[in-house]
């Protein structure tokens, strides 16, 4: 598939839309913060896109008009904590677009890697960031069950999946 630019005043855009969705629950308000700005950062330099932070039922309001006054951000809410593949069921149902990112809220993924992402979704039908470091490390007592659970998802998915839990 060949990429379609736009011609901006500094730099090229791939012309893509991408709808964001950042599940929080209870997290640290400044993190969020935090994780948002730096994801509109990245994306206004690649991509036309939306921002929707799904507020999973959480003790503290992540309400978007008190983060920024940014249009392209989006705030939806649970009444009650439903989960985390809830709050992402939700965020996918109010995309306006069809290429779906997610990114966990807590800063535990390098936003500034979601263009290399963006790139790799033109030919995929699905793109999963690998943790690595000291944040992929797994206790002792998870380590066998995730082993199964990963081989199974491989195997039913046709192909290796390196990090099945990835929030990116």
């Amino acid at each position: 598939m060949k990429e379609t630019f736009i011609q901006n005043e500094t730099e090229k855009k791939p012309l893509r839309n991408l709808s964001l969705i950042i599940p929080v629950y209870n997290e640290n308000v400044e993190v969020v913060k935090e994780t948002l700005s730096q994801c509109r950062q990245v994306l206004n330099e690649h991509c036309t896109y939306e921002i929707i932070i799904v507020n999973d039922g959480s003790d503290q309001q992540y309400n978007v008009k008190n983060l920024n006054n940014d249009p392209n951000c989006i705030y939806a809410e649970h009444d009650k904590n439903q989960g985390y593949g809830v709050a992402l069921k939700t965020g996918i149902l109010n995309a306006k677009y069809d290429l779906i990112g997610i990114i966990d809220a807590d800063g535990t993924y390098p936003v500034k890697r979601l263009p290399d992402l963006l790139k790799l979704a033109s030919n995929c039908d699905m793109v999963i960031g690998l943790r690595t470091g000291k944040i992929r490390e797994i206790p002792l007592l998870r380590r066998f069950p995730k082993a199964v659970l990963n081989k199974f998802a491989s195997y039913i998915a046709g192909t290796n999946i390196q990090d099945l839990n990835s929030g990116m």
